[in-house]
């Protein structure tokens, strides 16, 4: 929805929505190694199309429930490509044989507190 509303509705740049996505979260939870594309950070990314618009559907959702107040709806956008790691885990909509496990991340306390 932040692309149908914030970058093509109302030109939010993809940059700003890379960070409110990503960055902006590592950081406020601690989470390091996260968030960003630099040496020294994992290599973990979702490579997006964003000129792909088409109707949500059950067969497009990614979770075990395939109910959503949104399905039948256009979206814009459309995940092309997952990279975690370095490695392709998803491409093509489907799942790779090279899908790693993740493991559990628990952010640091002290950056919960206001």
């Amino acid at each position: 929805l932040i692309l149908e509303y914030g970058h093509s509705e109302r030109a939010m740049p993809l940059d700003a929505i890379g960070r409110a996505l990503s960055g902006n979260i590592a950081d406020r939870f601690g989470l390091s190694g996260k968030g960003r594309i630099e040496v020294g950070y994992n290599a973990d990314v979702a490579l997006v199309d964003v000129d792909h618009v088409a109707p949500l559907s059950p067969e497009t959702l990614r979770y075990r429930h395939k109910q959503s107040a949104y399905l039948g709806m256009p979206h814009r956008g459309r995940i092309a490509r997952t990279i975690l790691r370095g490695q392709t885990v998803f491409a093509d909509g489907t799942g790779t044989s090279h899908a790693l496990h993740g493991q559990v991340i628990r952010p640091r306390d002290h950056h919960l507190s206001g």
